[in-house]
């Protein structure tokens, strides 16, 4: 009887101790990266605009409020490929975050059609523009400039 006993006493611990490690491991990679959690502690009191523009940066933070405003929520927006020159703005779960409630199309590359499409992110990249003129040709649009290097394409129907 006292065999069972150790063993189970054992075993209980075993297991106590794993589910400890697991609740461990599944709290240390629940957290925020370091770098949020510094911006967090050096100013405990900034609203929540003033952080995302803090950990996006500016730029990428002004382009989604620029979208958000010229596009209606029911509106269907295609996005660039997530390639190397647009890894963030063709990132389709980021950006879906962020420009929820509409409704995005991600693209398959620089031959995407975009009849299904309401608006296009027009955006520059590291060696070309998004969506290219061969893309554009024949659509009737309408350019809404953010900045220099980024926009929207308003597709006419």
């Amino acid at each position: 009887m006292s065999d069972i006993k150790k063993k189970f006493s054992f075993f209980q611990k075993g297991f106590l101790f794993t589910l400890f490690l697991i609740l461990i491991f599944n709290f240390y990679y629940s957290l925020p990266p370091k770098e949020e959690i510094q911006v967090m502690i050096h100013n405990p009191f900034l609203s929540y605009p003033l952080r995302e523009r803090l950990k996006m940066g500016s730029p990428f933070y002004e382009y989604l409020k620029f979208v958000k405003k010229n596009t209606p929520k029911d509106a269907t927006i295609i996005l660039p490929p997530q390639e190397s020159s647009w890894d963030l703005y063709g990132n389709f779960f980021y950006m879906q975050y962020y420009l929820y409630p509409r409704t995005l199309l991600a693209s398959s590359g620089q031959e995407t059609v975009l009849e299904n499409a309401d608006y296009a992110l027009l955006v520059e990249g590291k060696d070309e523009i998004w969506p290219s003129s061969l893309i554009l040709k024949g659509l009737n649009i309408q350019y809404l400039q953010a900045s220099p290097k980024l926009g929207i394409i308003k597709i006419k129907r």
